[in-house]
């Protein structure tokens, strides 16, 4: 392990471990990765060992694992770290660090948690860590009405197309602009849809939504 199959060879003979054995084994694996190197290296030395295909039963438990704290999130939720200071709760951090370090690739491991990581992630890197969270409750609520998900989801539709561009002008330091296509730029496009549902959810107007998304990837790109 880690390999593209479930058989491990130990002393010479060959044994088909079981998901229950996998996942021991993955998350003590992960427990050390975290344990040992940065978050931004951790994170992304976890996101390769859950890409094994072995691994699905491991992601299935994470994701079962983490959906109270995930979709319970509050201010209250946050801990305290050993100097004192606020932090999401440990699994969440953790998580974090993996859909930091490969965006694309955890949204099709996590499903659905990837969109709500994706959320989080934008507002605490907008607001800070306190209000980012205190923002991320009140739009978990819009996310739960399904009318609200669908005009929303209908909006960033409408407003963000490939077709689209976005002018840069922080290109190079230098002063300059250039218009960045989202056709050929598919991270830029994620990254601006992301902000503007965001912003929905957060109770912005569609205007307002869009304008802001738009001068918070301009700054990120």
């Amino acid at each position: 392990m880690p390999s593209n199959s479930k058989e491990l060879t130990y002393d010479g003979k060959k044994k088909t471990m079981t998901d229950s054995e996998i996942i021991q084994w993955g998350q003590g694996k992960l427990q050390n990765i975290f344990a040992t190197v940065p978050a931004e290296e951790a994170g992304r030395q976890a996101m390769q060992l859950l890409t094994f295909p072995p691994m699905r039963c491991l992601v299935r438990s994470i994701k079962d694992n983490n959906a109270f704290t995930l979709t319970n999130l509050n201010v209250a939720s946050l801990v305290h770290d050993e100097a004192g200071s606020l932090q999401l709760p440990d699994n969440l951090n953790k998580m974090l660090a993996m859909y930091r370090s490969d965006k694309e690739v955890f949204r099709y491991l996590f499903e659905g948690q990837g969109e709500q990581m994706a959320m989080l992630d934008e507002l605490i890197s907008t607001n800070g860590l306190e209000e980012g969270v205190s923002k991320y409750a009140a739009a978990k609520e819009n996310m739960r009405n399904n009318e609200y998900r669908d005009e929303v989801n209908k909006l960033a539709k409408a407003n963000i197309t490939f077709d689209d561009s976005l002018e840069i002008p922080s290109l190079g330091g230098t002063g300059d602009t250039a218009d960045i296509s989202l056709f050929s730029n598919s991270s830029v496009q994620s990254m601006l849809s992301e902000n503007f549902k965001a912003n929905l959810y957060c109770g912005q107007t569609e205007e307002d939504a869009l304008e802001n998304a738009k001068q918070r990837v301009e700054i990120l790109y």
